[in-house]
């Protein structure tokens, strides 16, 4: 009967035999110069066996022949390339669909039609065939799955995804590589390895949603004080007091009918700049190009002026809002939409 082999557990060196294949047999039987044929990551190794032995009492046995199940020692040539985890399987007048039905084998689990996605790299290939399963169950896409160490290669390829969840090399049971510019995650328990990615994607999504917001004009309602006008014009610098919201320095102004109101320049906190001020703070502000008495004046309620591709950008980001900011957002689309009826929209 045809012999196959769950795993190449390790290639190793032993003592006056050289290179040999651990492996587990765990269907058929094999012997002394039967033809095998050895999966590669690329075509299959068909070679001859040259001995085959099995552990007894702490030393090397010599077989003529073995069957299934048990752990043995092949020597076999021509297997430089042989790599750990690969199947193995005997062959006779079907070596060419023993050849075609390994590297089918193989294909499946290496090659990915993936076009963008994770790398992941393993030990062996029941390894990589479970890292990539569970990837696809949690619906995380894999451009490549390879067995071997992490290589410069990898790194390379990696860097050229779009996203950054995607900029990612998984490795199972493989030696631990640094990129200032790929993510590389290594575990030898393939359940860390799947947390810590989740894990960092979230994180990673957050810091990029925060940094998306500290580029967009906040909504905030403010009132000039009664008694603060420090300068009328060149530029006006009036004090205020932050009604709700969040005002940020930059941010422009609006009247509550929609008119322009200047753009702040700068704020100042007890005479210190400071680039935001929260509800109730009271601060300082310039408005160049505003005259107090003409465009603007005491009490007067003002809003900030939301361009509307940072209304969109905030709806998409609303959970970072707390609630006092989100009625103020209200007003602002409430004052908008009297002029323009789908802004926003």
């Amino acid at each position: 009967k045809v012999a196959e082999v769950q795993s190449q557990i390790s290639l190793k060196e032993e003592k006056g035999l050289g290179k040999v294949l651990e492996v587990i047999l765990y269907d058929g039987s094999l012997k002394q110069n039967d033809t095998i044929v050895i999966a590669t990551l690329e075509n299959p190794i068909t070679t001859k066996v040259k001995a085959v032995f099995e552990q007894s009492k702490g030393r090397l046995v010599s077989k003529k022949e073995v069957s299934a199940a048990r752990d043995i020692l092949i020597c076999a040539l021509e297997t430089d390339h042989v790599i750990a985890g690969m199947p193995l399987q005997s062959a006779d007048t079907n070596l060419e669909k023993v050849k075609t039905e390994l590297k089918k084998e193989i294909q499946e689990v290496i090659i990915s039609t993936d076009k963008e996605g994770v790398i992941i790299k393993a030990d062996t290939l029941g390894s990589l065939e479970a890292v990539t399963k569970l990837l696809k169950e949690k619906n995380i896409h894999v451009r490549k799955a390879d067995i071997g160490d992490i290589t410069k290669k990898d790194i390379s390829e990696a860097k050229t995804e779009k996203e950054i969840s995607n900029r990612v090399i998984l490795g199972f049971n493989v030696k631990q590589q640094h990129s200032e510019e790929v993510r590389i995650i290594t575990n030898n328990i393939i359940y860390k390895i799947i947390e810590e990615y989740e894990s960092w994607v979230e994180q990673s999504k957050k810091q990029e949603q925060l940094k998306e917001l500290s580029d967009i004009i906040f909504p905030a309602k403010i009132q000039v004080l009664r008694g603060c006008i420090f300068r009328q014009s060149n530029p006006a610098i009036v004090g205020i007091r932050v009604i709700s919201g969040k005002l940020r320095n930059n941010s422009p102004l609006m009247k509550q009918d929609g008119s322009k109101a200047g753009e702040i320049k700068s704020m100042q906190l007890e005479g210190e700049n400071v680039s935001e001020a929260n509800k109730n703070k009271e601060v300082a502000i310039s408005l160049p190009g505003i005259t107090v008495g003409r465009q603007i004046d005491e009490d007067y309620i003002l809003y900030t002026d939301l361009p509307e591709q940072d209304l969109i950008k905030l709806k998409k980001l609303k959970k970072f809002l707390n609630s006092d900011e989100i009625e103020v957002l209200k007003e602002i689309i409430i004052i908008k939409r009297k002029s323009s009826p789908l802004w926003g929209v």
